[in-house]
């Protein structure tokens, strides 16, 4: 009987009384290198177009049997086939374009320049065998490709998805300048939109790094009607009404410049200050 090769890797599979005086020394071993060939094996393979990798019954000169494979070269985009049957790979893209890991008859895998990839084949085609979930923090240091738009609140969003958000949101033309509220239709900077009744608003650090100082300036209104606001010595007008001839009213200020205090004095001729008809004190 002949020997007959393993289905996935093609290893030599000694039929009975076969290879006499070779059995050991050189099947065997033949079988043991492509077995670790085909565990942790590396080949760099240069590419100038489209390319079916090698299978060779047997031996270790088959490109099918190492594991990890480096794809070089400046040929663009390319499609390397691979064998119709169940294998994995890690596969380094060093090619200047596209590089689609296929079998024969299949749509296989799109492997980016400058990326690798974790692919496996099922017999009929090559697919991805990344991990689709990640069980916990990831952190990427470059750009992630190929996201699908998001659809759901936890969901990543691609450049495409978020470009169509801010087209339809409506922001203002003018970097820097904002809206007041939804209904708001004319877009300024901060110290235009601030209307402010009673206080001061200026600009501070003009043409650098700039805030806006909002400053009260401690006038008053005397009720929710009044239109004009004054300091509160000038809100306060005093006046009396009495059947004393020789009585009199003022307001002024105490310690001006200072901790001031609006005054009210009432007075009459007899020296004392009275509130209504009773005397309350002598000056």
């Amino acid at each position: 009987m002949a020997d007959t090769p393993t289905i996935r890797k093609r290893l030599r599979k000694q039929s009975l009384g076969s290879n006499l005086n070779s059995w050991g020394d050189t099947k065997l071993n033949e079988v043991l290198d492509a077995i670790d060939q085909c565990m942790d094996g590396y080949e760099s393979i240069a590419l100038t177009g489209d390319l079916t990798l090698t299978t060779t019954n047997y031996t270790t000169a088959d490109q099918a049997k190492y594991r990890v494979i480096n794809f070089t070269g400046s040929a663009g985009a390319v499609a390397v086939t691979f064998p119709s049957v169940e294998g994995w790979y890690l596969i380094l893209n060093n090619n200047s374009g596209v590089v689609t890991c296929k079998c024969s008859g299949g749509t296989g895998v799109a492997v980016p320049a400058g990326y690798i990839a974790l692919i496996y084949g099922n017999g009929t085609d090559m697919a991805n065998g990344a991990p689709m979930l990640v069980p916990g923090a990831m952190t990427v240091a470059g750009q992630i490709h190929g996201v699908t738009a998001g659809t759901s609140g936890t969901d990543a969003v691609n450049v495409t998805q978020m470009g169509a958000a801010i087209a339809t949101a409506a922001l203002p033309a003018t970097a820097g300048t904002i809206l007041n509220s939804v209904n708001d239709r004319t877009a300024n900077y901060l110290s235009q939109k601030i209307a402010v009744s009673g206080l001061s608003v200026s600009t501070q650090n003009p043409g650098a790094n700039e805030t806006l100082l909002i400053t009260a300036d401690h006038k008053i209104l005397n009720s929710a009607a009044d239109t004009t606001a004054d300091y509160l010595s000038q809100k306060v007008a005093a006046s009396v009404s009495s059947s004393y001839a020789a009585i009199s009213s003022s307001v002024g200020t105490v310690n001006p410049g200072g901790n001031e205090q609006t005054q009210i004095a009432i007075t009459y001729d007899g020296g004392q200050a009275i509130l209504g008809a009773d005397i309350l004190s002598p000056f």
